[in-house]
């Protein structure tokens, strides 16, 4: 799933095959890519010109398309990109980062699809991996990798060399276990889903617990998760994640300074939130 510079959010359907386009502004839910046969669609990311890369898992290929869904090229095969999970893009140094959760490892790109390194192996020590998932890139341009099932979060610089990494627990009452995808919100905090605790959790990005929403087990409530997989944050933090099990979107808002001043927490929405609790 990702959100476009028009808050349109583009969302990878593995079951019908499809991306789907959601215009809330619209109130329309149209599909991408002008017929496009995808096998399995994954994850989804836009460059700083916003065409849109889509993983197609079981294609072992990355699919390149315009803002009006034209195919530009398409790059990858099982040499360079086996089984790929997730996708971050990082525009100031044209490299595109793809993991791959089968083989552990992570490849890396250029903008044009041109194979460059790839770094990672099976493993439990530093920069080794166990299934790494979702990506995210900060200020200075270091990657993020949710390492699922070693529970951590691991960091390396715009190369692939290890720097440090902070384990996936926090909040005793929520023994966390399997990132999946994560992402730097308005705030500067990373935003981690932990799929199998069904919890949107928040970390520092030196790795400090700041707080988890959701009920620690799987739920169809509004205000919690079955199956959380894919999160993307907006300009105005708005935060947007895909519920797998639940087949749904649900939007969250980051309560920062700035979005209380313009929009200040009153009687009415205190009320509206007790009521999503009985």
């Amino acid at each position: 799933m990702a959100v476009d510079n028009e808050g349109r959010v583009f969302v990878a359907d593995n079951l019908t095959k499809e991306i789907k386009v959601l215009n809330f502004a619209e109130k329309k839910i149209t599909t991408f890519g002008f017929n496009q046969p995808f096998n399995l669609p994954l994850d989804l990311a836009f460059d700083s010109s916003y065409n849109l890369y889509v993983v197609d898992g079981n294609r072992n290929k990355i699919i390149v398309f315009d803002q009006r869904g034209v195919g530009l090229f398409e790059f990858g095969n099982e040499k360079n990109l086996l089984a790929p999970s997730y996708i971050a893009i990082n525009d100031k140094i044209e490299r595109i980062y793809v993991s791959q959760g089968r083989l552990h490892q992570i490849s890396v790109f250029d903008l044009t699809g041109n194979y460059l390194f790839k770094f990672g192996q099976p493993g439990v020590d530093d920069g080794e991996f166990a299934a790494p998932q979702g990506m995210a890139i900060d200020s200075m341009g270091n990657l993020y990798v949710a390492d699922m099932l070693n529970s951590r979060i691991q960091i390396f610089d715009q190369n692939g060399t290890y720097l440090s990494s902070f384990k996936f627990v926090g909040d005793t009452r929520y023994p966390y276990e399997n990132p999946k995808d994560l992402e730097f919100g308005t705030d500067g905090n990373l935003y981690i889903l932990d799929q199998r605790k069904a919890l949107l959790i928040s970390y520092t990005p030196e790795g400090k617990f700041l707080f988890a929403i959701g009920g620690n087990s799987r739920t169809t409530h509004p205000l919690g998760f079955s199956s959380p997989s894919s999160i993307d944050i907006d300009k105005k933090g708005k935060i947007y994640i895909t519920d797998q099990l639940n087949r749904r979107l649900t939007l969250w808002q980051i309560l920062t300074k700035s979005y209380l001043s313009k929009n200040p927490v009153n009687e009415r929405d205190r009320q509206n939130i007790l009521k999503l609790l009985e």
